[in-house]
């Protein structure tokens, strides 16, 4: 959940890891085991590259440092006409100067045509489906001083459809939750500013946008509603008027479980829609650190999903957002 340095194609063949010196892409044979199918060697000598890939495992980005700037991150774009080929790298993303951190967050549309790239801006890139170059679409502004030594607590998020982003800023006592929104042909613009509970929970520490925008889930791990850093979650879905409303909070269930630290997930199904929490510890003192929470749909049809809520406050199904 959350983890920057690996990312899966929707039908779980391919697989990127990043969290090695090298970046391995990984392929799922027919006895459900993967192996390397593989391996790039990139600019940076360290562990964790973060990488990005869309839906169909056939455009890859990685995170690099530029090789003729030491202190310079920037991005590889690698494409692939076929999963049955190789990637290869198309365009190297550089960040404007030696230490903006350029790439630190990004996130990509699952149809690869979409790409926001965080540093002291917020840079949007686009791309048509029959092109291998991303081009540099806007930037926007934080809308509030951006402090760049809490850069790293930054989270991003974006929809499938490339409309809704979601930008969370703040250090370790104040986190605000953005939501910009756009259509098709504008730049998005801020809509709407979301706050934690109390004082130093770390709101928007991790958090999870479903592919359609509609349903938010923001972590705040360090958050005590009972006692001393249970930590929560906070479940906000759109309204008609496409403000995000809070549907409900999950606690953790003991001291210093800071629910959500370690990402959160959304996963939905044709009955049901369930949000996941990654925590620090168990409260049974057992290996299980993720907690899940169900909600169920009021209709069951394999031509919809769980994955909405189309008729506020009341969860429903809604037809499947396609993905391409």
């Amino acid at each position: 959940m959350n983890r920057h340095t690996e990312a899966v194609s929707d039908d779980l063949v391919w697989i990127v890891d990043g969290s090695g010196s090298h970046v391995n892409v990984l392929e799922r044979n027919d006895s459900s085991a993967y192996s390397i199918f593989q391996n790039i060697t990139t600019n940076q000598l360290c562990n964790d590259h973060r990488v990005e890939m869309d839906k169909d495992g056939t455009v890859l980005i990685i995170r690099d440092l530029e090789a003729k700037k030491n202190s310079v991150y920037s991005l590889s774009v690698y494409f692939r006409k076929d999963t049955k080929e190789t990637f290869e790298m198309q365009q190297r993303l550089d960040g404007d100067s030696n230490d903006d951190l350029f790439g630190w967050r990004t996130s990509m549309t699952p149809n690869g045509l979409i790409l926001v790239v965080l540093s002291e801006l917020i840079h949007i890139f686009s791309r048509d489906k029959s092109e291998e170059q991303f081009l540099l679409h806007h930037t926007i502004n934080m809308p509030e001083e951006f402090l760049r030594r809490y850069l790293g607590q930054t989270q991003i998020a974006l929809s499938a459809d490339g409309l809704t982003l979601i930008v969370v800023e703040g250090n370790y006592d104040v986190n605000i939750v953005n939501v910009f929104s756009r259509n098709p042909y504008n730049k998005f613009t801020l809509e709407q500013m979301l706050e934690g509970e109390e004082e130093g929970d770390r709101f928007g520490h991790t958090l999870a946008l479903s592919r359609s925008g509609n349903l938010l889930v923001v972590a705040a791990p360090y958050a005590s509603p009972k006692l001393n850093k249970e930590g929560s979650i906070h479940l906000y879905v759109r309204n008609e008027t496409n403000k995000f409303n809070h549907y409900r909070r999950f606690d953790g269930a003991s001291s210093f479980e800071y629910l959500g630290i370690g990402g959160t997930m959304i996963n939905s199904t044709e009955s049901m829609l369930a949000v996941h929490a990654l925590g620090l510890t168990a409260c049974d003192g057992g290996d299980v650190i993720v907690q899940t929470y169900m909600l169920d749909c009021e209709c069951v049809n394999e031509k919809y999903t769980c994955q909405d809520f189309s008729a506020f406050p009341t969860l429903v199904c809604d037809d499947k957002i396609p993905h391409s």
